[in-house]
């Protein structure tokens, strides 16, 4: 980027859309602020179906003004944009949206393992939860994976840890986050790196 940077025309805008973490995203912030270009701190909450289907939520903080002028391409490539900041807050909201995804994914699998000890049917769990508040879509359609142990990526195991790894180096981890880190990394040991998120449930429901 310091190549490309000085490239730039002068009105462009740097949209940094990498899930780098917020350090990361300061130093680049920096760097933008060093050969005067505009930067936009603008990840995106969604895995790949979202992304096919134009849904994807961009998390962008910066300036008003630059956001402005980023908004109509933006505006093209996703459902919407949310402000969340004028800094680097973007990369923290992503990094706190995907934290929340691991754990209720690891958490998916836990209370899928109860319901085989209880004796309840994971139809019946799922039908009782979309009939209530506490329906996630997300994780109902992981529920489906996990049972059909078909785990093509979405969003890989190894793309989950590095994000929660990111997580880590900002803030110490709760203990339930640290609980799911490990299950993250037992999951990548087992082969499952490239696998989708649901893969956590390997143990449970091993693949045929």
């Amino acid at each position: 980027m310091p190549d490309a940077l000085g490239r730039l025309e002068n009105d462009a805008v740097w949209v940094q859309a990498s899930t780098a973490g917020p350090r990361h995203a300061g130093l680049l912030a920096g760097l933008a602020r060093d050969h005067g270009v505009a930067y936009l701190d603008a990840p995106v909450s969604g895995s790949t179906a979202p992304a096919r289907q134009g849904k994807l939520v961009r998390l962008a903080a910066g300036p008003e003004d630059v956001l402005e002028r980023a908004r109509p391409l933006l505006d093209d490539l996703g459902s919407s944009v949310l402000q969340v900041g004028t800094g680097v807050e973007g990369s923290a909201v992503k990094l706190v949206v995907n934290a929340w995804m691991a754990a209720s994914t690891v958490a998916m699998s836990d209370v899928l393992a109860l319901c085989d000890a209880l004796g309840v049917d994971h139809t019946t769990f799922v039908r009782v939860l979309e009939a209530g508040p506490l329906a996630m879509p997300y994780e109902l359609q992981k529920a489906s994976v996990m049972d059909d142990a078909s785990y093509t990526p979405g969003f890989a195991v190894q793309l989950a840890l590095k994000d929660i790894e990111l997580a880590a180096a900002a803030a110490t981890p709760t203990p339930l986050l640290q609980v799911v880190r490990d299950r993250l990394e037992a999951t990548v040991a087992a082969g499952h790196d490239n696998d989708d998120l649901a893969a956590v449930d390997y143990l449970r429901n091993p693949p045929s």
